[in-house]
């Protein structure tokens, strides 16, 4: 018999791996597991795995909502008002929860996500059907100091089969993201958006404190052009899908960017319920033919140099989701994480090991 008090006595092997297993995938851990994996570049961690989301701030047309399973790394808004939340509503006609979201257990979409852990992921957020406003969740402003030379927002989508992108039936507005200085909304900004059923970006202009060696005046990316690596992504791929999402600014403080190393900006996206392979639809580096009015002349090419940069630190980057006019179908979101790192050298957040299973442990490390 041993001697041992029982609280001396060593603790199974299993049972250890339990608890921490637990400790990692339980919503109750409300961070998940890549982010505790890399508590040093991890800047946020909302798993959308709330059973109630309070208000964290409102006024007459926004309002800031937190959930129940935030934890401790929760986003952080400056506009339309400062304050920690996990997501933010503006425009939109309603500043209550039941007035834009609603918590879904719907078994048939989250099925749709074959290789997800069912006690981690039981449940998502979206939006309601024909979402008209702002929504955003992310990270402003993320502190950069001297040394961070890389960011980036990953995030999980389903956009129901009916969905509307801008310019598509009725739909006259389409937002994505958003890369800004630390208060969201102030030049220089990058914004990305749907355009039809392509990606885009604007706000690129030399008026809104953005550099381009070799070029005084220029006034941003028009029509539906985007700097595509390749074939440009068809966004109604998205449509009665889930697809992960990763954005990455590169050498987001101006002191590097304008320092003869540039501004980049690049877009990942993978089908998750196909596990098809994942395809980078924008590289702000690979520029863009006959996509800008330069000089004021209409259709010119944009060719990226290393003299492309903001005048001041890209310090917010946040999902946006404007919709205006009469647009169709909804918006819900899972697993959302900004990182930062010290180096520019292709690091990743990748997936989630909790919602697409089968990665490496305790996520999904590699480099792209």
């Amino acid at each position: 018999m041993s001697i041992l008090p029982s609280f001396w006595r060593p603790v199974p092997v299993a049972f250890l791996f339990t608890v921490v297993a637990s400790a990692l995938c339980s919503p109750a851990s409300a961070q998940e597991a890549w982010c505790i994996a890399n508590a040093a570049n991890c800047v946020m961690s909302e798993p959308f795995q709330s059973t109630t989301y309070t208000t964290t701030q409102s006024g007459a047309n926004f309002a800031l909502f937190t959930g129940d399973q935030s934890g401790s790394k929760i986003g952080l808004m400056n506009q339309p008002a400062s304050g920690s939340a996990s997501i933010s509503v503006q425009d939109t006609g309603s500043n209550t929860f039941a007035g834009n979201f609603l918590i879904s257990t719907d078994a048939a979409l989250l099925a749709l996500l074959p290789n997800r852990n069912a006690t981690s992921v039981a449940r998502f957020l979206r939006a309601l059907e024909g979402f008209s406003g702002a929504i955003r969740f992310g990270y402003a402003p993320i502190p950069l100091g001297t040394t961070v030379k890389r960011i980036a927002l990953r995030w999980y989508s389903y956009h129901s089969p009916v969905y509307d992108f801008k310019l598509q039936n009725s739909c006259t507005n389409g937002k994505i993201a958003h890369s800004s200085h630390a208060t969201w909304g102030a030049a220089p900004i990058f914004t990305f958006e749907s355009y039809g059923s392509e990606t885009h970006e604007y706000s690129f202009i030399n008026t809104g404190n953005w550099i381009w060696t070799g070029h005084s005046s220029f006034d941003g990316i028009v029509g539906g052009n985007g700097t595509h690596p390749g074939a440009a992504f068809n966004l109604n791929n998205w449509k009665g899908k889930w697809y992960r999402h990763e954005i990455v600014v590169r050498r987001p403080r101006t002191a590097d960017s304008g320092g003869g190393l540039g501004y980049d900006f690049q877009f990942f996206t993978k089908n998750v319920t196909d596990n098809t392979a994942e395809v980078e639809d924008t590289r702000f580096s690979s520029g863009c033919t006959g996509c800008l009015f330069d000089g004021g002349v209409p259709g010119s090419n944009f060719v990226w140099n290393t003299g492309t940069y903001p005048t001041v630190d890209m310090s917010a980057l946040h999902t946006e989701f404007y919709r205006a006019g009469t647009c169709q179908g909804w918006q819900g979101w899972l697993y959302v994480v900004v990182a930062k790192w010290d180096t520019d050298t292709n690091q990743r957040i990748g997936g989630a090991n909790e919602v697409e299973g089968g990665l490496r442990s305790p996520g999904n490390l590699r480099v792209q």
